[in-house]
């Protein structure tokens, strides 16, 4: 298994093709919403298998196109990136634990 840090999206695409990477770290590298879709579309064919963290803070993605990665990294992934910036589902309930 492997870890992608890069800035560059060709060599990212050809590292997460090999479906072998674990973490992928693209922090930082400037990327925009093409980039990010060329990344959801590997995900989208499977090529995430193994992956259990990845980064991209730092980059220029529209809210659509963090909507459309969220869709396809699943509700697990939702309710972490949720949790982390606290907001609270519509269909939960809040519970005084008093």
């Amino acid at each position: 298994m492997t870890t992608i840090k890069t800035k560059d999206i060709d060599f990212a695409i050809t590292e997460l093709r090999k479906k072998t990477c674990i973490r992928f770290d693209g922090s930082n590298a400037r990327w925009g919403d093409q980039e990010l879709f060329r990344i959801i579309q590997c995900l989208n064919d499977g090529c995430g298998i193994h992956l259990q963290e990845i980064l991209l803070q730092g980059n220029n993605f529209s809210q659509s196109a963090i909507n459309v990665l969220c869709a396809i990294i699943g509700p697990t992934a939702q309710s972490a990136i949720a949790a982390a910036r606290g907001v609270q589902k519509k269909n939960e309930k809040t519970v005084n634990p008093q």
